[in-house]
């Protein structure tokens, strides 16, 4: 007779039975938009293999006008070579998103033209909270870099990885980043004549991102949610001269800090990076980054992932470059 083919044997093919069918799961369920379009970015480059294509194309996404939401189905973000893009749209402000360049801000190459600019932290490659660590250095260059960046307004925000920012203070990095409007648990008047919007935009940013790694700036200084929204209704007043405002229209956050979106439901869009594999666009309704040792909820206004390097700090992913109608419904 036959051998039997023993216990251990036998409890591998179980669980490679097992593994099987667990691959199956993801594809029974129907993907958002968000995941469909990160499949198609990831299916155009070899696995481990740094894109060079990065920083030739961006991530475009032209969102509807808030009489046409709900007409049709919005039409997907799409992955365009920048010399590609079309016209931004009358009424609409093109903003240019990132995050995540830990010092290699070079590698995306010349940037498209926009309305705003940000930046959603991460900025330098180390945690040292001292000048030793070359972190002068990097800032010098990294406001070289926002100094060519063609965008009439710049925001940038810190991250984890950005202990020094934290310890030197919102004024001398201010000074430090002297090329764009650095944001700390603030808020900023984000103006744009030229596009003749009506009103001056309200942009604010909180550098906080959850996590429990030794990268660990801006964790324990973000101050209660009730602080962060009388800030921010502070700021809105002020931009409105008086009046009660329209409260935040651009949220910057490191992470993705959902219930900080929550609280204050900024009018036009959310960016965040910090989950670098979270690149994306998300729409109202999608499943959103999940914060770090946390489960996925759905977003309640448009929100980008705007990290651009992979998990191992490599170039990946492309800048992302939105038209977003001012007045846009959440």
């Amino acid at each position: 007779p036959s051998e039997s083919p023993g216990w251990p044997r036998m409890l591998l093919r179980s669980a490679a039975f097992v593994a099987s069918i667990a691959s199956l799961v993801p594809l029974l369920r129907e993907p958002s938009a968000s995941e469909e379009l990160s499949a198609m970015s990831r299916h155009r480059r070899r696995k481990g293999a740094v894109s060079v294509e990065a920083s030739e194309y961006v991530l475009y996404y032209e969102a509807p006008r808030p009489e046409a939401v709900d007409e049709d189905s919005p039409r997907p973000p799409v992955v365009i070579r920048r010399e590609d893009l079309p016209d931004r749209a009358p009424g609409a402000v093109r903003i240019l998103l990132v995050s995540d360049t830990h010092g290699r801000e070079d590698s995306l190459g010349v940037l498209p033209s926009a309305d705003v600019f940000i930046h959603a932290g991460d900025i330098l490659s180390g945690s040292k909270a001292t000048d030793g660590g070359g972190n002068l250095k990097a800032l010098k260059s990294f406001n070289e870099w926002l100094g060519a960046v063609d965008a009439p307004q710049k925001f940038v925000i810190g991250g984890n990885h950005d202990n020094f920012l934290e310890q030197a203070g919102m004024e001398r990095v201010r000074k430090l980043l002297s090329n764009c409007t650095y944001l700390e648990f603030s808020g900023a008047r984000c103006r744009l004549p030229e596009l003749d919007l009506g009103r001056d935009l309200v942009v604010y940013g909180v550098p906080y991102s959850e996590g429990t790694s030794w990268n660990d700036g801006f964790r324990h200084s973000c101050p209660p949610e009730e602080l962060l929204r009388a800030s921010c209704r502070n700021i809105a007043e002020e931009v409105a001269d008086g009046d009660d405002g329209n409260g935040v229209d651009i949220l910057i956050t490191h992470g993705p800090s959902p219930h900080i979106a929550r609280e204050l439901r900024p009018s036009l869009l959310h960016v965040h990076g910090h989950i670098h594999k979270g690149h994306g666009i998300y729409l109202p309704g999608d499943i959103g980054v999940p914060v770090w040792g946390g489960e996925p909820s759905r977003v309640e206004c448009l929100t980008v992932c705007a990290s651009v390097l992979d998990n191992s700090y490599r170039p990946r992913f492309e800048p992302i470059l939105i038209d977003v109608p001012v007045g846009i419904a959440v």
